[in-house]
């Protein structure tokens, strides 16, 4: 007898089974999504973090450095430090009653005015807290410095914007300021800290106008100091 060929059966997947496979793939890859679209965005903000702090801390310390051993000092008001007008309106606001008293007198050690060839040493820094720049202009040098920000207006701060604020001079030891660097309103870095004055001088020769508070216009901020003696 001959043996009857024996019919091979095919198994495969059927349709329920294939939408099972589809559906958990779906969520798995769903899953893995949110999880890397997370570590991406803790990532990102770790690193606009740090680049907030350095950038923070570099104005902070700009600002600190050279307002601390300052003679006189003027915030809040427009300086023009090329206009020799300007500066004597100002320096005679600041104390001094002209500027032949600033460049000649000085006091000795022994309590004696005597003249002196040292001539006061200005500069100015402009600080635009809209258009998110920081320059430094100084005596005799028609150029400013981009401190940060450009001529262009492209902002520097890794997308961020500074915002610098002075609170109002009350005959301290020292000046009080803030700069804070944030991202679509949330902050990323914030400080808060104190100028000493290290300069008795400067404790007579001062105006600085409160800047913290939001009825001022904070888009503009001139601060206008010297080295004199």
């Amino acid at each position: 007898m001959k043996n009857k060929p024996v019919k091979k059966k095919f198994r495969g997947f059927t349709l329920v089974e294939v939408m099972t496979s589809l559906l958990i793939m779906t969520i798995l890859i769903a899953v893995a999504s949110g999880v890397i679209i997370v570590t991406f965005d803790i990532f990102a903000r770790s690193a606009v973090r740090r680049a907030a702090q350095n950038n923070g801390n570099n104005v902070y310390n700009y600002i600190y450095d050279h307002l601390s051993y300052a003679t006189s000092l003027k915030i809040g008001d427009r300086v023009d430090i090329n206009n020799k007008d300007d500066i004597e309106s100002v320096m005679t606001e600041l104390g001094y009653s002209n500027m032949d008293e600033v460049i000649k007198e000085k006091v000795n050690d022994s309590g004696e005015v005597v003249n002196t060839d040292i001539k006061p040493y200005y500069e100015k820094i402009t600080i635009d807290n809209d258009k998110q720049y920081m320059t430094v202009k100084r005596k005799d040098i028609g150029s400013e410095v981009y401190i940060y920000g450009n001529s262009e207006n492209q902002n520097t701060m890794n997308g961020c914007d500074c915002i610098i604020k002075f609170d109002k001079y009350d005959a301290a030891d020292t000046i009080g300021f803030t700069v804070t660097i944030e991202r679509d309103n949330e902050v990323f870095y914030e400080k808060h800290g104190s100028v000493p004055i290290l300069n008795d001088d400067l404790k007579s020769h001062i105006s600085v106008k409160n800047t913290s508070d939001t009825d001022n216009d904070l888009s503009k901020i001139e601060i206008f100091y010297t080295y004199i003696w």
